[in-house]
């Protein structure tokens, strides 16, 4: 045990100075405004895999690699620890999606989309699929598997694919951090859960879609049960608003229900369900011991590949700032 907290220790120096490196609000707005955010990013020296930084590639491909590397870094952090999987299953589960869809629509060129490895093969998945071939793919995957298949070809709705895959991986994640008894992992995911049923619910009901299809699309896995928001679904937004109060979230439900323009509805209650996520990754910044703060760093820097990536994507494709600034979550720094 003293050389695993020896390890942390290490680990958690290199993390304070690692912080050091990510952006700030201000780095974010110079990216937005520049006719180069390639030049600029390089010269917040942002890029950490390439030598070369002129070497031009695509933008895919950088950030890919930048992913790879944040993964590699955690894994040498958190020395073998079984949490490494909680953040690698994702990408399984992404590539699961994939290669179900197109294996229900025929389209074979969906495999070719899927995202690079986690804690599984990508060829051991295809096999599972395809090939009802389980290898190394757990039991309860393999059983998820064939019941979303089966389903499909009743209701031939891809939701409910989404929706069981997406439980799924959340009860494994949870049971991977109770079994390491990471009571910060547990809470980080059940928040995660709750937000992210908060975000379905204000979705389907900006949308004005009926309560009945509603559990289905709703993880049971956070603090707040599917029943709540079935129950508090049907009346207006303030008495939503009101229903939410006495929960952790009730700033959040009141922020985004403050403004239901359509333009700025969906984007203001992505980016307030981030940062409220973000709020809780920020308590482990002054702890000097454990794995939670390698942890945060780990998310944090996911969550600045993706904000970057994000942006630069607007840019390519024309949208005005306004646009992509209302997409803008904070950053952990």
């Amino acid at each position: 045990m003293a050389t695993i907290d020896k390890q942390y220790l290490y680990s958690i120096g290199r993390v304070k100075e690692l912080e050091k490196g990510l952006l700030i609000q201000t780095h974010l707005a110079r990216i937005l405004e520049a006719e180069n955010p390639l030049a600029v990013l390089r010269s917040l020296g942002f890029f950490r895999t390439s030598d070369d930084h002129e070497r031009q590639e695509s933008i895919d491909e950088l950030f890919e690699r930048e992913r790879k590397q944040n993964r590699t870094l955690l894994h040498e952090l958190i020395a073998e620890s079984p949490l490494e999987d909680v953040f690698l299953l994702p990408f399984d589960f992404e590539n699961i999606k994939l290669y179900v869809k197109a294996k229900l629509t025929g389209n074979a060129a969906l495999k070719d989309l899927a995202l690079e490895e986690g804690k599984f093969r990508k060829q051991h998945l295809f096999q599972a699929i395809f090939e009802n071939t389980s290898t190394d793919i757990p039991a309860v995957i393999m059983d998820d598997i064939k019941a979303i298949t089966e389903e499909f070809q009743t209701n031939q709705r891809f939701a409910p694919i989404d929706a069981r895959l997406h439980w799924r991986l959340r009860t494994l994640q949870l049971d991977l951090a109770r079994r390491a008894k990471s009571a910060f992992l547990v809470e980080y995911l059940q928040r995660l859960s709750d937000t992210q049923n908060i975000s379905t619910t204000f979705r389907r009901k900006f949308h004005q879609l009926g309560r009945e299809t509603l559990a289905a699309m709703l993880l049971d896995t956070g603090t707040l049960a599917p029943g709540f928001f079935e129950r508090v679904y049907d009346g207006g937004w303030e008495s939503l608003a009101a229903a939410f109060r006495p929960t952790p979230y009730g700033e959040l439900a009141a922020a985004a229900i403050a403004d239901l323009r359509p333009e700025t509805f969906l984007p203001t209650l992505d980016v307030l369900c981030a940062n409220f996520m973000l709020g809780f990754l920020r308590t482990t910044k002054q702890m000097s011991t454990g794995i939670e703060p390698i942890l945060a760093f780990y998310l944090a820097r996911e969550q600045e590949l993706r904000m970057v990536q994000t942006i630069l994507a607007g840019k390519r494709f024309g949208y005005a700032q306004d646009n992509i600034q209302q997409r803008m979550r904070e950053l952990y720094s």
